[in-house]
């Protein structure tokens, strides 16, 4: 989206994986069993939310088409208020939102990671939802040597996460204004990983398609605009593990 304002940005490292924070939760009383029975249903979700991704891919693995399905442009606070209301069926968003509304009473359906879906629990691959460290190509030419202090300093923060995610949660109480219980629960959700690797390239391409297709962004940038392994792989080369340079069009046969 910076692009759309002519600002030449490049991620330089991800952080964590997020993906099992975007949830959707969906109310008690709602009748929804199965994903077919989303049809119909008002379900709240910010345009353009990540979320919609894992919506997509459990859409596919159903037959489900998303036109079926009322999505509500709200929010999280407003989402939250409305499905205490009981104004929407479900709740589309992240923590800690998703969390308050199961204290209301809601029910996780599924996350990116996730699903408790009725005969499909367990883990799924529906959403790669990683929070990114990234700055414009004039300041990594001018300003090289702080970026790499600032990967070093995300290096050490990523292991005292998780090697003390206690004391980790108590720190960000203030920060995030949330209690102790609602911080614990969120890192412990989230995967902190810092590499660059075949999952990294899934999760941007996915995002990057899901803009396209909201309007968000008017072109699907090449991947060489989308980031650059060199600082990550100055200060640790053992987290660059990218199997191929460049992203390429491959003909498939089925036969």
């Amino acid at each position: 989206m910076l692009r759309e304002q002519q600002l030449d940005v490049k991620i330089i490292t991800p952080l964590a994986d997020v993906s099992s924070t975007q949830q959707v939760i969906i109310r008690a009383d709602a009748g929804i069993r199965s994903p077919r029975e989303l049809k119909g249903k008002r379900i709240g979700m910010a345009e353009g939310a990540a979320i919609y991704v894992a919506f997509q891919n459990m859409a596919n693995d159903y037959n489900l088409d998303l036109a079926d399905l009322e999505f509500v442009n709200l929010l999280p606070r407003e989402q939250l208020e409305a499905f205490e209301k009981g104004e929407i069926d479900a709740m589309a968003c992240w923590e800690p939102w998703t969390k308050r509304a199961t204290e209301a009473g809601g029910v996780l359906f599924f996350s990116g990671a996730q699903s408790n879906i009725p005969g499909h629990e367990g883990p799924v691959n529906w959403l790669i939802d990683q929070s990114m460290l990234m700055t414009t190509a004039d300041h990594i030419e001018a300003h090289r040597e702080q970026l790499c202090g600032v990967i070093r300093a995300m290096t050490k923060a990523t292991q005292f996460i998780t090697h003390d995610i206690k004391e980790a949660a108590r720190v960000l109480t203030d920060p995030l204004a949330i209690g102790y219980l609602e911080s614990r629960h969120m890192l412990e959700q989230n995967r902190y990983d810092m590499a660059m690797n075949s999952m990294f390239r899934i999760g941007i391409y996915s995002i990057r398609e899901l803009m396209h297709q909201a309007r968000l962004i008017s072109r699907l940038p090449e991947e060489h605009e989308l980031y650059t392994p060199d600082l990550l792989k100055e200060v640790d080369p053992a987290l660059i593990n990218l199997s191929a340079v460049l992203q390429q069009d491959i003909q498939i046969v089925e036969s």
